[in-house]
């Protein structure tokens, strides 16, 4: 299973967390949303995969604390300024990074 989660509203100011409060929200709101879908999933299988931008890296930690895993965020500049046009190219693309060892 593979589930895509844009980073939360940003003020773009790139420093650590760079999260508004509504950001900040949202992204547990996201959280509790994924540990419903993942709550029967074991937990050591589970991998938070993001780009070193400071607010992907902020939405990551929160998503990792929200569903209690120890799981360490993987940070993949290969995930930078990606854009898709729609879901089905995100996904095509990902699998085929996956199957060239790019990403985890």
């Amino acid at each position: 299973m593979i589930i895509f989660v844009r980073h939360g509203h940003t003020t773009y100011s790139e420093i650590y967390p760079d999260l508004t409060d509504e950001g900040i929200q949202s992204v547990n709101e996201t959280a509790g949303k994924i540990k419903k879908i993942i709550e029967n999933k074991n937990p050591k299988s589970v991998k938070v995969v993001c780009s070193p931008a400071p607010r992907a890296q902020g939405t990551a930690d929160i998503i990792i604390k929200e569903l209690n895993i120890s799981t360490k965020r993987i940070d993949d500049p290969f995930l930078s300024a990606i854009q898709f046009n729609n879901q089905e190219q995100a996904l095509s693309f990902h699998i085929k990074s996956a199957k060239n060892g790019n990403i985890l």
